[in-house]
C-alpha cells in the first residue's frame, strides 16, 4: 500500500500482493485527485467501501469520508438528530444531511444496482447543480453488476452512466486474488488469537493453506473469515490447522494448478519472511506449497544469502 497513508490502519480488502488488487488500486490512485465521480464495480463481499476508503485517503480531501445506501440521498432526509432542524425541515433547498456530513470530503454511496430511478435522479441532480458546487463533496457509488448491464435491462439511468463516464473500478473477487489468500487467511488468524488470547492455532499448514488457495470463494472476505473461525473452533488446541479442521468444502478439495506469477511470487516470499521474523523456516511453512519456478520449493533451513527482504509499497 502506499507509504503516504501512513500510520492510517489498511482495511483488511486491501491487504494482499496480487495482480488483481493491484490493478484496482493502481486505478484509485488515477482517479483519486479527480472532482469527477467514480464507480466501483464487483460482487458482494469483496470490500468495495475499503476501495471507496482508499479513494479518499488518496485524494487529499480535507472532509470526512461518509458512506450511505443510494436511496438514502432523499429529497426528504434533511433532519439532522445533532441540530435544531425546525427551520431546515421547511426549507425545500436543505441539503440532505448525508450530504452535509461528507462536505468537503468523500460519499460513497452503495446499491447502485438496487436503487430507483428517483434516487438516481437526485444523485444527478447534486451532481449537476449548484448545491453539491457548494458543498463539495466527491461522490463515488458502488454495484454489484457492471454498469453498461444494469443500462441494458433498464435499471441504471442512461444519464447517470454517461455521468460516470470511463471513471469505473473493477473490484476483483477473492477468486482472483488467490495469491493474497496466504496473506489474508494469516490476517484474520492473528485478529482471531488476539480477540481469544491466543488460546488457538498459531498457524494455518501448508496443505490447508493450499486447499484456501484453489476454493472458488463465492462469497469472497466474509467466507474466508467464516471459514477460518470454524477451523479454529473445529481444531481445539492444535497448534495447526490442517486441511480436516476447515468446512467439508474445502477440507475435500483437490488442489488446482495455480498460475505462477513471479512478481506476485517474490513479493509473497518478502511478506512471509517479514512475517516470521526473518525465520526462514517459517516462511516457507506458510507459503507452503506455493506454485515455484521449475515446480521446486525453498529448501529448509537458514535463508540464503540474498533472501528477500520485506517490499512496501
Amino acid at each position: 500500500m502506499p507509504s503516504s497513508l501512513g500510520p492510517t490502519p489498511i482495511p483488511t480488502p486491501l491487504l494482499g500482493l496480487s495482480s488483481a488488487l493491484y490493478r484496482a488500486v493502481n486505478l484509485c490512485h488515477l482517479y483519486a485527485r479527480q472532482a469527477r465521480p467514480v464507480a466501483l464495480v464487483g460482487p458482494p463481499g469483496v470490500g468495495a467501501d475499503a476501495f471507496a476508503w482508499l479513494l479518499h485517503e488518496l485524494s487529499g480531501r480535507s472532509g470526512r469520508f461518509v458512506t450511505a445506501a443510494l436511496d438514502e440521498v432523499d429529497p426528504g432526509a434533511t433532519a439532522d438528530p445533532n441540530t435544531d432542524t425546525s427551520a431546515r425541515e421547511c426549507d425545500p433547498a436543505a441539503p440532505p444531511v448525508v450530504l452535509r456530513r461528507a462536505a468537503g470530503g468523500t460519499l460513497y454511496l452503495d446499491g447502485l444496482a438496487r436503487s430507483s430511478h428517483q434516487a438516481q435522479r437526485r444523485v444527478l441532480r447534486l451532481l449537476e447543480g449548484s448545491r453539491t458546487a457548494a458543498l463539495a463533496q466527491r461522490l463515488v457509488v458502488g454495484s454489484e453488476q457492471p454498469l453498461d448491464e444494469l443500462v441494458s435491462c433498464g435499471v441504471l439511468l442512461p444519464e447517470l452512466r454517461r455521468t460516470i463516464g470511463p471513471r469505473v473500478i473493477p473490484i476483483p473477487p477473492l477468486a482472483e486474488r488467490w495469491e493474497d489468500i496466504p496473506v489474508l487467511a494469516h490476517h484474520y488468524l492473528t485478529r482471531l488469537r488476539a480477540r481469544l488470547g491466543g488460546a488457538v492455532a498459531a498457524r494455518i499448514s501448508a496443505v490447508a493453506m493450499r486447499r484456501l488457495m484453489s476454493y472458488p470463494w463465492p462469497e469472497n472476505l466474509a467466507e474466508l473469515e467464516q471459514a477460518i473461525e470454524e477451523a479454529v473452533a473445529r481444531a481445539g488446541r492444535a497448534a495447526v490447522l490442517e486441511p480436516e479442521h476447515f468446512p467439508e468444502p474445502i477440507a475435500a478439495l483437490a488442489p488446482a494448478e495455480l498460475p505462477f506469477d513471479p512478481g506476485a511470487h517474490q513479493a509473497l516470499v518478502s511478506w512471509a519472511i517479514e512475517e516470521a521474523g526473518g525465520r526462514w523456516d517459517e516462511a516457507t511453512a506458510m507459503i507452503g506449497l506455493l506454485p515455484q519456478t521449475h515446480g521446486s520449493r525453498p529448501a529448509p533451513g537458514p535463508a540464503p544469502d540474498g533472501a528477500p527482504g520485506p517490499e512496501r509499497q
